[in-house]
C-alpha cells in the first residue's frame, strides 16, 4: 500500500476510535490486505473507510474463513452524505466476486446495519461473575511461552463447541488476542484447578477495570465462580437477551450451498436484495446432506424472501427458524 495512503488511513482510523492505542492500531495495520479496504476521499482527506478483516469460524458445522466488517467510521464533517453507504456497498462488492457466502461485524447499533442487509445472528446478556471459590492464577502483561500458548489454544477450541457459528482458534488468533488486548492495557490471567493431584489451567481472561474483553473455559460453572473475578462485567452467551453479531448474505448461491435444511424436498426461492443486483434472482434449492444443489431457474418461486431475513434464518438455531418460516425447513407444510 502506498505509505501516503496509509498514513492518511491511519489518522483516519484514530480519528474514528481514539480509544483504540497505537500499539493495536500498528498491529491492525500491519495484518491487512492491501485488498480489503474501501474508502471514500474528500478534500485530499479519508472521509469514510472500511476493512475485511479474515477469521477462522466454525460455519454449518464445517472449518470456514469468514469475513468481519472492521473499523466501520465516517469523519464527522462528512457524516449525513451517504458516505457509508458507498463504503459498505464496495466492501460486499469485493466479497461477493469471492463468491463468499456470509459478512459478520460487530455493530456499534444493531439497527444502524440493518438497512444494509445485516441482521442479528448472535446473542448474550451482559453478566457479572457471581464469584465465592478461590483458585490458583498466572498475570500476563506481555506474550506467555509457546506451553501456555498451547494450552489457551486448547481451551478456547473446547470453548467454542458451545456454538455453531463461533470462531474456531489456532495461535496466531491468540497472539492477535494479545496485541489487540494488551496494546488496550488489559491483562491476561489462566486460572488453575487441581484435578487428580494435578494443577490444570481451565479458563483464561482478557480483563480490565473489572471488565472482561475476552474470555473461554472448559467449565463454565466453575469460572463463574472464581472470586478473583467477582463482579467482574462479562458476556453471557448462554442467555439471549441482546443482539452480538451481526451477518448478511453477500453471495447468495454459495449461502444457500452451504446452508442446513430440515426440509428435504426441493423448493425454489426468489431473493431481494437492494444492495447486490446479482443477488436478485429465483434459486431452486435440492436439500443434501453435504452440500446442497442450488441454481437458477426462471420458474415461479415457491417463496420470495428478503436477504436480511434470509440471512436470520439461515443462521438462527433450528427452533427459532422452524418457529418463524415452517413451510421453508419443514417437509410437511
Amino acid at each position: 500500500m502506498d505509505k501516503a495512503l496509509l498514513e492518511k488511513l491511519i489518522n483516519h482510523y484514530k480519528d474514528g476510535f481514539s480509544e483504540d492505542s497505537d500499539a493495536f492500531v500498528e498491529h491492525f495495520f500491519a495484518r491487512l490486505k492491501n485488498d480489503n479496504v474501501v474508502y471514500v476521499e474528500k478534500d485530499e482527506r479519508i472521509a469514510s473507510a472500511g476493512y475485511i478483516v479474515e477469521k477462522n469460524a466454525k460455519l454449518f458445522g464445517c472449518n470456514a474463513t469468514v469475513p468481519y466488517l472492521s473499523a466501520l467510521s465516517t469523519a464527522t464533517e462528512f457524516r449525513g452524505q451517504s458516505l457509508m453507504g458507498e463504503v459498505m456497498a464496495g466492501l460486499l462488492r469485493k466479497l461477493y466476486t469471492r463468491s463468499v457466502p456470509f459478512a459478520f461485524l460487530y455493530p456499534f447499533d444493531h439497527s444502524y446495519y440493518k438497512r444494509y442487509g445485516f441482521a442479528d445472528v448472535s446473542f448474550c446478556t451482559k453478566s457479572k461473575i457471581q464469584g465465592g471459590v478461590g483458585f490458583l492464577s498466572n498475570v500476563y502483561s506481555d506474550i506467555p511461552s509457546e506451553d501456555v500458548l498451547e494450552r489457551l489454544v486448547a481451551i478456547e477450541r473446547q470453548f467454542i463447541q458451545f456454538f455453531a457459528n463461533g470462531l474456531t482458534i489456532d495461535k496466531d488468533e491468540i497472539l492477535a488476542k494479545c496485541a489487540e488486548y494488551f496494546g488496550d492495557g488489559a491483562l491476561l490471567t489462566t486460572f488453575v484447578a487441581t484435578v487428580s493431584g494435578s494443577e490444570h489451567v481451565f479458563s483464561y481472561c482478557f480483563s480490565k477495570d473489572n471488565k472482561i474483553y475476552h474470555y473461554a473455559t472448559e467449565n463454565m460453572q466453575a469460572f463463574l465462580s472464581i472470586e478473583a473475578l467477582k463482579d467482574y462485567a462479562y458476556f453471557n452467551f448462554f442467555e439471549v437477551e441482546s443482539p452480538y453479531i451481526q451477518a448478511r448474505i453477500v453471495h447468495v448461491k454459495s449461502a444457500l450451498e452451504h446452508a442446513k435444511f430440515l426440509k428435504r424436498k426441493p423448493f425454489t426461492l426468489k431473493i431481494i436484495d437492494s444492495l447486490l443486483d446479482g443477488n436478485n434472482k429465483t434459486y431452486r434449492v435440492v436439500p443434501q446432506a453435504d452440500k446442497n444443489m442450488v441454481e437458477e431457474t426462471a420458474v415461479k418461486a415457491n417463496f420470495s424472501i428478503d436477504i436480511k431475513d434470509l440471512t436470520f434464518l439461515l443462521l438462527a438455531g433450528d427452533d427459532k427458524r422452524v418457529a418463524i418460516c415452517p413451510n421453508l425447513f419443514i417437509d410437511q407444510y
